[in-house]
């Protein structure tokens, strides 16, 4: 019933007691059309959960003393719209975690996956978007201000996001 509700055709559900699993099983198959079946260890995509996970990495970092809440991004990297100059400028880092940086949601997707991608989407980004509204000012979802954050943990860890977020946050919770 679920699944048909939210128009998925696939899902894993598993009960933990204690931090054991207890139970899991998987439902209905891979893809819509097709015969492979979901399993108890079948990955799916996280989506935006990683939002908070990446909120958790910043929180980490002012927790270090790299970054504070408060600080603008300009202040730990290059950051200014190009077709807005200075509109960026009082952009600050709890921004772009509680969604108000203004940023524009980009859904282009290079299809590029690994390390080393973040640094250059951040910079195409500033040159060819513009901000919804000064920072602060509106709230809007969007997945463009995680990167900019995931950008600043790679500047204050000194490494890129996905082998942080795996040593630093995942690990620690038992997770990979």
């Amino acid at each position: 019933e679920e699944m048909a509700a939210l128009d998925v055709s696939a899902m894993a559900v598993a009960v933990l007691r204690d931090g054991k699993t207890v139970w899991a099983e998987g439902f209905g198959t891979l893809t819509p059309s097709g015969s492979a079946p979901v399993d108890a260890d079948t990955r799916f995509r996280v989506a935006s959960v990683t939002k908070s996970m990446t909120s958790i990495a910043v929180l980490q970092q002012v927790e270090a003393g790299c970054l504070e809440l408060s600080d603008r991004i300009s202040d730990h990297m290059p950051f200014d719209m190009e077709l807005q100059p200075g509109m960026a400028s009082d952009m600050r880092v709890e921004h772009t975690l509680n969604m108000t940086a203004g940023l524009y949601d980009v859904e282009a997707q290079t299809g590029q996956d690994g390390d080393g991608y973040i640094e250059p989407f951040v910079e195409r980004m500033q040159q060819v978007n513009v901000l919804l509204s000064p920072p602060g000012r509106m709230y809007n979802y969007s997945n463009t201000n995680s990167v900019v954050a995931g950008r600043l943990v790679e500047l204050c860890a000194g490494d890129f996001y996905r082998k942080y977020m795996d040593t630093s946050v995942l690990a620690p919770l038992g997770l990979s």
